[in-house]
């Protein structure tokens, strides 16, 4: 009798020991946008992915925050849960300073989701090398000006700008590798699409000989049949709106978007909160740089059927 209790109670502190792990990962996305649904796409694969190795079961806690203050009660929400891992899927200087809080309080890692760099206080940051993005954005317009022309670059609200700052800054470094472009200007106004627009018409009107356009963000252009409108060159840009740069794409107004990998945000932000081992070894080198995809209208039907994957949709 003795032994057949024994045999049992091993059997049971086996069955406990090979158990996965119970991971709960809290992602609180600012705003609903085709954006946020492909970030959390690539965090639910990413849950499965790891789920499905037996290690650990992961479950994605997905909240979305309208305004700071939701963005704010839902951190402390997870918190109090005592979640395993948070992710900033979007956020303002007061939800990252809480994060911060957080973290160092409570020992809850926390990743951010579209970051630009290293970001002391967190765990780690996914995101884009804006440096990276404007070499790229440069690359793909002297490419459709044949290596040879006169362009602008309207750089976003101001000079110096810590996150647009730095794709200037890449576009004008690869620029002195390309013999035949040269940059006439770099131009910025408001994040209004009136002033963007009316700004890319007075640089244009005053110089006639001018080929392209560089954006380092697509805040103005308008959109359909009010496009004729806007400056005549052939023009470059990075998403923000997926939906608005692929009718650009369509209609002509645009020659190439660069589209940031959200999905890969949304992956890798959970496969680092439930993989120890992914983890960045110097706290201030906590930046993981994801790709760009460069999208014209010869690539623009591969890349609608992959965001159609990504989203779910019809």
């Amino acid at each position: 009798m003795k032994s057949k209790i024994a045999y049992i109670v091993l059997l049971l502190l086996l069955t406990v020991g090979t158990r996965a792990a119970e991971l709960r990962i809290g992602i609180v996305a600012r705003g609903k946008s085709t954006e946020q649904q492909i970030i959390q796409s690539g965090a639910v694969a990413a849950a499965k992915e790891q789920s499905s190795k037996g290690a650990s079961h992961i479950t994605v806690d997905w909240r979305v925050a309208l305004e700071s203050s939701e963005e704010s009660a839902a951190i402390s929400d997870m918190a109090d849960k005592k979640v395993d891992g948070i992710v900033l899927a979007g956020y303002d200087a007061d939800s990252l300073h809480l994060a911060i809080t957080v973290q160092k309080a409570n020992g809850i890692p926390v990743v951010i989701c579209g970051g630009d760099g290293p970001q002391p206080g967190v765990t780690a940051v996914v995101g884009t090398d804006n440096y990276a993005c404007g070499r790229l954005l440069m690359e793909v317009l002297a490419d459709e000006l044949s290596n040879n022309g006169l362009i602008a670059i309207f750089g976003g609200d101001f000079p110096g700008n810590p996150y647009f700052g730095p794709r200037v800054r890449g576009a004008q470094d690869k620029a002195k590798e390309i013999p035949g472009i040269r940059i006439a200007t770099v131009t910025y106004a408001p994040p209004d699409p009136r002033a963007v627009i009316a700004r890319m018409l007075e640089v244009s009107d005053a110089r006639p000989g001018l080929n392209g356009w560089l954006l380092v963000v697509n805040w103005g252009l308008p959109v359909g049949s009010r496009y004729e409108s806007q400056p005549g060159q052939k023009i470059v840009t990075v998403d923000p709106g997926i939906e608005t740069g692929i009718q650009q794409l369509q209609t002509g107004q645009l020659q190439a978007l660069l589209v940031q990998d959200f999905y890969e945000w949304g992956r890798q932000s959970v496969l680092l909160l439930s993989d120890k081992t992914r983890l960045p070894a110097d706290p201030n080198k906590n930046f993981l740089a994801t790709n760009v995809t460069v999208v014209t209208r010869r690539n623009l039907d591969a890349f609608l059927g992959k965001l159609k994957e990504q989203t779910g949709g019809e």
